[in-house]
């Protein structure tokens, strides 16, 4: 794996055994913190029925993708505009996809499939320059069987139609595989919209050790979250008795667990770190102490490991099924399936939820006391390679912020901020708490129809503008002397979104490829029975007035606007 050595074959193939001594002695001689090590010593301490098994590199898995459908890339609108959810931009050089992709590779786990159906292209061409196993050295099963593989969605003579769900995905590609499924024993269901480092050996081994038919990722949450993800109920064994999609209400309530229920659980994880700090996501950890004694959820994580001969039965049985917590998962609990929980306690947000987890996820990989880091020289992700020469700051000013390669950055301030590669921020310019996703090429790289000027400026961020808690998507032209700030904290407008301009959960977005003239001033103030009224003047530059430079004026008529354009 890119120069990696495979983790050690220090476990029996049986499902029940523990590591031997003279393994663990071996990696203790030689110095290592092994996953191993730290697993046996977690099994000294848990019953014999629970006891975690030794994490070996999984053999015969195989890691299916979620490439997220229409439904999925609606909550991260414009950013899916001309792109699906796994291939939106994440930190300077990371797609989405790269999360699940590169913890398969760094758990050895390398016969890798990615369903797409919906707004594809832009992950295929990525996925094809950045993941070639055979070329890097991927196949650390050394018999070469490894692989990247997209399948894309299909219609068959006796399937003509979509698939509609992440189910119905999944019952498509499984009805496709023919003998290669012999390859493979388990399969692993990981979607695209989450950022995690997790060692997937622990969850497959554990999956096989307790002879189950689906094993569900987990964490502990407080109230607040439950009705943002599928809450789970399990016994003392870990199994899971009962299952819901974000319920609400009374039914939310029934599905609660004493917090001393919750606590024996979290005891549980073969993780080796059974601090409940570590256990429960970040911002929930004081809720839960606070109210120790209370009651309590568990929450899926979206991530599960079946056994394929259960799966292949559960779709047969369930033909209907489009969705997994909606329907299948439930379907399983019923009918008397084995389904398991395993408590993650790793970092683990969830990104594509809507434009607020996208943003606050960036903002929080900024922060002094962040939890989460790209940089794990065990565990890394990786990312399309760029030949890109080091990035220049012309006497700017970088304040807990990320820069990526290749970016020029003219006497400038840039302070709690994202600067993705290539971005070009001229002079001048006070960039704060944004996200700049940066570009695809350089100016010079390609020929443009239109000539450069006050309403096709260049490529990046022109002189003297101002920009504040905003999303720039790739390959943006903002011209100079722009004012690129919500003042007045406006929630969601999509009145100019055709010019590439909108808000959404409080966030400017600019559109992939839009043009933003030069003077443009995004104000925002009260309008009438105390609405908010956004006014963006499009308004020529000092040094190049136009007569036909257009003032867009925002009037407020109750939940939704039109614009009033005066030629001037």
């Amino acid at each position: 794996m890119l120069g990696r050595k495979a983790l050690p074959q220090s476990c029996a193939s049986t499902r029940n055994e523990r590591c031997s001594a003279t393994s663990q002695q071996t990696f203790r001689r030689r110095g290592s913190k092994s996953i191993v090590c730290k697993a046996a010593e977690v099994a000294a301490e848990t019953p014999n029925k629970l006891r975690p098994p030794c994490p070996t590199v999984p053999t015969k898995v195989a890691a299916v993708i979620l490439g997220g459908g229409e439904s999925d890339s609606r909550r991260l609108f414009p950013l899916t505009e001309k792109r699906t959810l796994p291939a939106i931009p994440l930190g300077c050089n990371y797609r989405l996809i790269d999360v699940p992709v590169s913890n398969c590779i760094n758990s050895a786990i390398t016969k890798i499939y990615i369903l797409t159906q919906y707004n594809s292209t832009s992950l295929n061409r990525y996925l094809t320059r950045t993941y070639d196993f055979h070329t890097a050295g991927m196949s650390v099963s050394g018999d070469g069987s490894g692989f990247l593989e997209v399948v894309a969605a299909t219609q068959s003579p006796s399937e003509q139609r979509w698939a509609e769900g992440a189910a119905d995905s999944v019952r498509q590609w499984a009805a496709m595989l023919g003998t290669n499924e012999r390859t493979f024993d388990d399969i692993l269901v990981l979607p695209s919209d989450q950022l995690y480092r997790m060692n997937f050996a622990n969850l497959v081994s554990l999956h096989r050790q307790n002879l189950s038919d689906l094993t569900i990722v987990c964490r502990p949450i407080n109230e607040a979250k439950a009705e943002q993800f599928g809450v789970l109920k399990v016994d003392a064994d870990g199994r899971v008795t009962d299952f819901m999609e974000k319920p609400k209400g009374d039914k939310k309530a029934a599905m609660s667990m004493d917090w001393d229920d919750i606590s024996s659980f979290v005891a549980l994880s073969p993780e080796g770190d059974k601090n409940l700090h570590g256990a429960i996501m970040g911002s929930d950890v004081d809720d839960f102490l606070q109210n120790k004694g209370s009651r309590g959820f568990i929450g899926s994580c979206g991530m599960y490991v079946f056994n394929k001969d259960a799966l292949k039965r559960l779709l047969r049985e369930y033909p209907k099924a489009k969705d997994f917590g909606r329907e299948l998962i439930p379907y399983a609990i019923e009918k008397g399936y084995k389904v398991m929980a395993y408590n993650f306690q790793g970092f683990w947000e969830d990104i594509g939820g809507s434009i607020t987890d996208f943003y606050d996820l960036h903002m929080s990989l900024l922060a002094d006391s962040a939890t989460f880091t790209f940089t794990s020289p065990d565990a890394p992700f990786f990312a399309s390679p760029m030949n890109l020469p080091p990035s220049q700051h012309e006497r700017s000013r970088c304040r807990s912020s990320m820069v990526g390669a290749g970016c020029t950055i003219s006497r400038s301030e840039i302070v709690n901020s994202v600067i993705g590669s290539r971005s070009v921020i001229g002079e001048g310019c006070a960039i704060y708490d944004s996200i700049i996703m940066g570009a695809d090429y350089y100016e010079h790289e390609k020929t443009f129809s239109r000539a450069v000027g006050p309403t096709f400026p260049p490529m990046g961020v022109g002189p003297f503008t101002v920009i504040r808690k905003a999303i720039l998507d790739k390959n943006v032209r903002v011209g100079a002397n722009c004012q690129l700030v919500n003042k007045e904290g406006v929630w969601e407008s999509f009145d100019r979104v055709k010019s590439g301009i909108c808000i959404r959960d409080g966030v400017i977005i600019i559109s992939k490829s839009s043009v933003v003239p030069d003077g443009t001033v995004v104000e925002t103030c009260l309008a009438l029975a105390e609405r908010a009224s956004l006014v963006v003047h499009h308004r020529p530059a000092m040094q190049a007035r136009c007569p036909t430079d257009v003032i867009y004026d925002r009037v407020a008529v109750g939940p939704w606007t039109r614009w009033r354009s005066d030629l001037g």
